[in-house]
């Protein structure tokens, strides 16, 4: 009972610091956004900031969860907060989002170490909340889950890229009044740089494409090959 009063006093807590600070960041997994939250929980407190950092100088106790959808967040601080500050988000090419996924689940050991990428993308072909090693949900939802409201309409102010990650945080900066914003990196997973189109074949390909058909329509995304 205590537990649950000391979780709502700070959710208050949370909506009144947002609500002041005039923003919110929408974290969509594996597109830099543990360096982001770390940088406004440094700025901003621990409303945004995040705890499973292994930076210890940036790691904050939480307010809110990790990657909760904008939905979820607008139902949370109620439409008149929500619709009062600026909200924004980072979206990635889906087929270089999945590869670093992997990479970063490999990392953490949260998949089986002797899987291939191809291993990992026939996994995720038809993962649920219900299946082995894609219990949450963030491992399979598409950036436009994170975006998109009840009635499948984007209800996030601003969508930068992660391909044009310094030119779109330089906007945001400047609307947060902020300056080096973006500069951290943490959590980094490809290996080596290389670009995520050498660990495709045709199958895996059209897999990520039919998958993440709405965030390939949504944000103009494509198969990028490099080779």
């Amino acid at each position: 009972m205590l537990k649950k009063a000391y979780k709502s006093i700070d959710r208050a807590y949370g909506r009144y610091a947002i609500a002041r600070c005039g923003f919110w960041f929408v974290d969509i997994p594996r597109t830099s956004s543990s360096s982001i939250r770390a940088e406004l929980g440094k700025r901003f407190g621990r409303v945004y900031g995040k705890k499973k950092i292994p930076e210890k100088d940036y790691a904050l106790k939480q307010v809110f969860p990790d990657h909760m959808l904008a939905k979820e967040m607008r139902a949370l601080l109620g439409t008149s907060i929500w619709n009062s500050v600026f909200t924004f988000t980072i979206v990635r090419n889906p087929w270089d989002r999945t590869f670093s996924m992997y990479n970063y689940r490999l990392m953490e050991r949260s998949v089986p170490q002797d899987w291939s990428f191809r291993d990992y993308v026939m996994a995720l072909k038809n993962a649920a909340s219900d299946t082995e090693h894609f219990k949450f949900n963030g491992h399979y939802y598409g950036a436009s889950e994170y975006v998109l409201g009840e009635n499948g309409d984007i209800i996030v102010d601003f969508i930068a890229k992660y391909e044009n990650r310094t030119h779109d945080l330089k906007l945001i900066a400047s609307r947060l009044d902020i300056d080096e914003f973006g500069t951290l990196n943490i959590l980094s997973a490809s290996p080596d740089n290389r670009h995520y189109s050498e660990f495709y074949d045709p199958e895996t390909r059209e897999i990520i494409r039919r998958l993440y058909t709405k965030d390939i329509e949504l944000f103009g995304y494509e198969f990028d090959d490099e080779s």
